[in-house]
C-alpha cells in the first residue's frame, strides 16, 4: 500500500533513490505538527515566533513593537510591516502605524497658525494608563513614520473621571518659594466665599474631561 504521506509524483516515484528519500523524509515528519512550520501565518503562528518575525520584518523598536501591549497588536504590527515602510514618510503610513498599536482614534491635525508644516495628535485614551516611557516611545515611533517636511509640535491626550477625583499640582515658582496649586473638579468647591453661588460654577453629578498637552524636547 502506498504511503499517503509521500509528496513525489507517480511518474517519477520509480526511480529507487527518489523513492528512498520520500520514504526517508516522509517517515520523519509522520509525528510532526506540520501547522508549526507555517510561520508566516500570522494570525495562527505561535505567540513565541513573533518577536523573530518582528526582527525579520524590521518594526522591532519605535518602529512599533515594542508599543505592542498584546498578542493581537504585534501581529497586526508585522502583518502591516510591508506597507509601513514602503510608504514611510507619509501620513497614511504614521496613521497605520498607530493603529497596529491600538491608537487608531487618533487625530492628526496639520497646520497651524505658526506654520504648514506643524502637526499634532490627539488621543483619547478612555480609561487606559499612560507612563512616561510610552509617551516617549509613542513620540519616537511618530518621528520615525512622519513626513520628513512635518515637525511634530504636541501630543494631546485626553482622558475622563469622575467628579470627585481633584488633582493638586505641586511646582516651584522659584528656588525659594514652595507654590502649591491645588485644581478643583465638578463639585470640589471650596465654601470659603471665593466662588459666587450666581450659576457660574457646575455643581452637577456628570463627568469632567482632562486634556493636557505634552510637547517633545
Amino acid at each position: 500500500m502506498a504511503n499517503t504521506d509521500n509528496i513525489l509524483a507517480d511518474s517519477i516515484r520509480h526511480i529507487p533513490h527518489l523513492a528512498a528519500w520520500d520514504d526517508a523524509f516522509s517517515k520523519m515528519f509522520s509525528d510532526k505538527d506540520g501547522s508549526k512550520l507555517l510561520v508566516y501565518l500570522l494570525d495562527s503562528v505561535d505567540t513565541s515566533a513573533l518577536d523573530d518575525l518582528a526582527w525579520q520584518y524590521d518594526v522591532t523598536g519605535n518602529n512599533g513593537y515594542n508599543l505592542a501591549t498584546t498578542d493581537d497588536q504585534k501581529r497586526a504590527i508585522i502583518k502591516n510591516a510591508l506597507n509601513l515602510h514602503r510608504y514611510k514618510g507619509t501620513v497614511w503610513s504614521l496613521k497605520n502605524a498607530l493603529i497596529s498599536i491600538g491608537y487608531g482614534d487618533a487625530v492628526i491635525v496639520e497646520g497651524d497658525e505658526e506654520s504648514w508644516a506643524n502637526f499634532s495628535l490627539t488621543v483619547d485614551l478612555g480609561g487606559r494608563a499612560l507612563n512616561a516611557l510610552e509617551i516617549t516611545n509613542v513620540t519616537n515611533m511618530i518621528n520615525l513614520y512622519k513626513p520628513k517636511r512635518s515637525i511634530l509640535v504636541g501630543i494631546i491626550y485626553k482622558t475622563s473621571f469622575d467628579d470627585a477625583l481633584s488633582a493638586d499640582d505641586l511646582f516651584d515658582l522659584n528656588p525659594s518659594d514652595d507654590t502649591v496649586e491645588t485644581v478643583y473638579v465638578g463639585q470640589g468647591k471650596l465654601r470659603d466665599g471665593t466662588y459666587n453661588h450666581d450659576g457660574s460654577i457646575d455643581r452637577s453629578s456628570d463627568s469632567d474631561s482632562l486634556i493636557w498637552q505634552i510637547l517633545p524636547a
